[in-house]
């Protein structure tokens, strides 16, 4: 190839050189390209291979430049690595020697059928696939293919898998084709062994660790090591000293130091230095091979004897010396490594690779006489003598010594903690807007006390949010110290305040299901207003708590010296926001059932309207349900639903059930006394027959309940299903009298408060509930009492206890609810571990016989109210959020009191764990 390349050039050159000479004109006369064109194409496109050259169709070029640009052609040719070969020729015409035709002849590289991954546990192929650029059908190079290993590889690495290796492997399909396979060995991740602080006279270690993402290894988790995490913790641990006003701190040391790797191995992508090609390793090690006096001529076989099931079961039938074993050409880095390090690994295989080590020799490494000259050597130096011995047979290895393997880490923080300081006076100029009374309310520093650096990073962003609140977005400041006595500081802004700034439009991005107008109505600032922050983070809340996106990502572009634009690009829902379920379902009483339901939260074409339809047929039981609500009626603040439902269920001895009815209700976000209220009238009308009434009785079963439903809810909970923060109460009231058409008479009025607390950042929190439930009236439909036990469908959460066990035959006119637990956001949006719950509850009224008369001379509810004759349980559970299913869990709960019976009377001893499956339902 090289020396036709060659000769063309030589001719081209002579023709450059003849207007040197004194030649005829004709080899001086500029020459014309009639045609470029290429040939030996057999997967790339010829328009994508010359427009990478550099001559074109009917270019007249004079000899020597036409000869620059071939040469430039050929090597840009070359450098694009998709070609095994490049040589340029040129078609002279007859009769007209100054027109040519240039024509490149290439070899092109083979093509991609197929990617494979092998070894992808811990990560998802999909995550793997995302880090490769080769596409299928393409031509590709060596250098691709290594761009893309070390991609996957860094990938790893920024996950934590530090000790990954990922190698490659082409397999031929055809003569042009070939299989790419990346072979990944994810390995262990690495792990904080321990964190040595020294030089912190003053500060305590547990201040300094407290306040770094990187942990130390805990038998409940943590201890994960990354790299780019560590080195942010830089700043982390500085911050930590300065909060006790060593404002000069300085790091001597900090470094994370890879403590032996015991195993001693060798690591695919590792095998050899940086630089150095992988064939030198496979020629030293084939050679050694195929001579039959090596000792690696007997060993390199017997690795796949030690690994493979056949060899395994049936090599101690045989003589050793009788054995059939592989004999090895390696062409591989998979087969080098595996070799390799199937010698060190296998202890029969280490000791007679030991046991063949010339005693003489004079070793480059004098950690190998060291451990030679050891009497009785442990597992770990016969590995490392192996490995040594081995670099220094096989040149091309790498050192041992110079690779990092290890799955633990220690780290070493040395500190210089230098003068203490303390806070002096705070000062402003320059503020005209905000007077420095108001000013100094965002001054978190106190005159006189030490000086902390986190309330002083408190006071830089106070002051900067208290401008941002009253619109002057602009605002900025110099800040200078001044140090009185060498330990006090005084600190100046000189604030430089600017102009308010006026939105210019809000840009929705992002949303492909959901319409700009359910998006915009939640915003709180419009153009034409001057900007506030609060109203700013406002919005994001209320966008997110459509449930509708993933993320909101709220941002500012300045479009003119006041004006800004606010953009809100949104993520949809990637599992969906609509449910489908299908299945069977079986219980002792129900019988076989099977369910169809369907929910769509953001139905009818993304106009943030709310549908859902379920079935159940059995039979014993036979229920259906249709529900629809509007949450802007008629683009105003108004909400306005509706539902349909009839069940009926077969009670063998006792009458059948049959129920049905509807509800329309309507609501309003109120602004008194905050803007977070929302208030909630509706009418709910429901033909109830089980069998004939009781004469005379407390307690009806059939008739209609005609009610008046009200409702009156705060809300700021930061997020809609899973949130970390905020609270929410819920005042509701029903009241069912004759004079609305009914033959119930009662009220019943139900409190619920909940209170969400972070606990570690925005993935850990502490949710605390207490329901409160009351009921006066007669006479009262039974299924209005109160019951609890299980998790749906009943009121509170007693998970410990059997589903509407507690209160079943009892007249269960209040309860009491208080609950608590801790939250884990483990994967956000996808799945949340409930590591601890507890349960507190009862319902509190007297056992009453369904078939005789209850007598309506009851005592006040709230006498019954017992507080100490609260039930409790504990446990654990998780929620999972699962695509068209929306959110499912399991919770395992404990009973730490004895329940009661279905007949209304209380056990003797403490119950089982009761298992609860949870659809449908969040924190």
């Amino acid at each position: 190839m090289f020396f036709r390349v060659l000769t063309f050039l030589f001719v081209l050159t002579a023709f450059s050189m003849a207007q040197l000479l004194d030649v005829p004109e004709e080899y001086t006369t500029p020459t014309t390209v009639r045609h470029v064109r290429a040939e030996g194409l057999i997967n790339m496109d010829e328009r994508s291979v010359l427009s990478r050259v550099s001559v074109r169709d009917g270019q007249v070029l004079p000899p020597s430049a036409f000869t620059e640009k071939v040469q430039k052609s050929v090597s840009d040719l070359f450098e694009t690595g998709y070609f095994d070969d490049v040589t340029a020729w040129v078609d002279y015409q007859p009769g007209n020697e100054n027109k040519v035709d240039l024509v490149f002849r290439v070899v092109e590289l083979p093509a991609l059928d197929t990617i494979f991954i092998e070894g992808c546990d811990e990560i998802s192929e999909e995550d793997v696939r995302l880090k490769i650029n080769l596409l299928q059908g393409r031509v590709y190079s060596k250098s691709g293919l290594e761009r893309d290993r070390q991609n996957i590889l860094n990938y790893y690495r920024g996950e934590g898998y530090l000790l990954a290796e990922v190698g490659f492997r082409e397999t031929p399909v055809s003569d042009h084709e070939n299989d790419v396979t990346f072979i990944i060995r994810e390995g262990p991740k690495v792990q904080v062994d321990s964190i040595v602080i020294t030089g912190n006279d003053h500060v305590p270690a547990t201040d300094i660790t407290d306040h770094m993402v990187t942990k130390r290894t805990h038998w409940w988790g943590d201890g994960e090591f990354k790299e780019a995490i560590f080195e942010a913790d830089r700043d982390s641990v500085l911050n930590a000293i300065r909060h006790f006003g060593y404002l000069d701190a300085e790091l001597k040391e900090y470094r994370a130091e890879y403590l032996p790797d015991s195993s001693c191995n060798f690591y695919l992508g590792r095998a050899v230095p940086k630089g150095r090609k992988l064939t030198l390793l496979y020629g030293q090690l084939n050679q050694a091979i195929a001579d039959t006096a090596n000792i690696m001529n007997r060993l390199a076989g017997r690795v796949q004897e030690k690994s493979a099931h056949y060899y395994r079961e049936h090599r101690s039938n045989f003589h050793p010396y009788s054995q059939a074993v592989p004999v090895y050409n390696v062409q591989d880095e998979e087969t080098a490594v595996k070799i390799l390090n199937g010698i060190i690994t296998y202890e029969e295989l280490r000791k007679e690779w030991i046991k063949n080590l010339p005693k003489d020799h004079n070793w480059k490494n004098r950690k190998i006489d060291s451990l030679m000259k050891k009497h009785k050597r442990n597992r770990y130096d016969e590995k490392l003598l192996t490995r040594y011995t081995m670099e220094e047979t096989f040149g091309a290895l790498t050192p041992y010594d110079s690779v990092i393997t290890s799955k633990y880490v220690r780290i070493y923080i040395d500190i210089n903690e230098g003068r203490r300081y303390y806070t002096g006076a705070v000062h402003f100029t320059g503020n005209e807007i905000l007077t420095d009374k108001m000013l100094s309310h965002y001054v978190y520093l106190d005159s006189g006390e030490v000086f902390d650096y986190y309330a002083y990073e408190a006071t830089r962003s106070g002051i900067i949010s208290a401008y941002r609140e009253e619109g002057y977005l602009f605002a900025q400041y110099d800040e200078t110290r001044e140090f009185v006595n060498d330990s006090i500081v005084n600190l100046e802004y000189k604030v430089r305040e600017g102009l308010p700034a006026q939105i210019h439009r809000v840009n929705i991005i992002g949303n492909t299901k959901t319409r700009d107008k359910v998006i915009r109505r939640e915003v709180r600032l419009f153009p034409g207003d001057t900007y506030r922050q609060s109203s700013m983070e406002r919005s994001f809340r209320e966008i997110m708590q459509l449930n509708y996106f993933d993320m909101v990502y709220p941002d500012i572009q300045v479009v003119g010296d006041q004006d800004v634009d606010l953009i809100f690009k949104v993520a949809e829902k990637e599992a969906g926001t609509g449910q489908f379920s299908a299945g069977l379902a079986y219980s002792q009483s129900d019988g076989l059932t099977a369910t169809l339901g369907v929910s769509i939260p953001n139905c009818c074409m993304g106009d943030g309207q709310s549908a859902s339809f379920n079935v159940e047929y059995g039979e014993d039981k036979k229920s259906a349900s249709i529900s629809f609500m509007e949450p802007w009626f008629l683009d105003y603040p108004i909400t306005l639903g509706t539902s349909l439902s009839y069940a009926w269920w077969n009670q063998d001895d006792d009458p059948d059930i049959t129920r049905y009815g509807g509800t329309i209700y309507v609501g309003k976000r109120l602004k008194w006394p905050d803007d977070y209220f929302y208030g909630q009238i509706g009418y709910s009308w429901m033909m109830n027959k089980q069998g004939d009434n009781v004469d005379g009785s407390l307690i009806r079963y059939s008739g209609i309940e005609s009610a008046l439903n009200f409702k009156l809810i705060r809300d700021d909970k930061n997020l809609p299903q899973f949130p970390t923060d905020g609270s929410r109460y819920v005042l509701s009231v029903q009241w069912a009298d004759e004079v609305i058409g009914s033959h119930f008479n009662f009220v019943k009025t139900d409190l619920t408060v909940k209170w969400w607390f972070p606990l570690i950042g925005d993935r850990v929190a502490l949710a605390l509930t207490n329901e409160y439930g009351i009921m006066v009236g007669d006479p009262l439909q039974y299924r209005t009492l109160y019951q609890m036990g299980g998790v749906l469908g009943y009121d509170g959460m007693m998970r410990g206890y059997s589903s509407g066990s507690i209160g079943y035959r009892r007249l269960g006119r209040s309860y009491q609810y208080i609950g608590a637990e801790i939250q884990w956001g483990i994967v956000p949006n996808t799945f949340y571990l409930l590591p601890l719950f507890f349960d507190a509850g009862n319902v509190f009224g007297k056992r009453y016989d369904p078939d005789t008369k209850v007598s309506k001379n009851q005592p006040n509810p709230l006498t019954e109210w017992d507080p100490s004759s609260l039930k409790r349980d504990f446990g654990f559970g998780f929620r999972v959020v699962v695509p068209m299913l929306g959110i499912i869990g399991f919770d395992f709960a404990w009973p730490l009191d004895p329940g009661e019976t279905y007949s209304g009377l209380q056990r003797t001893s403490v119950g089982d764990m009761e298992f609860n499956f949870v659809i449908g339902q969040g924190f």
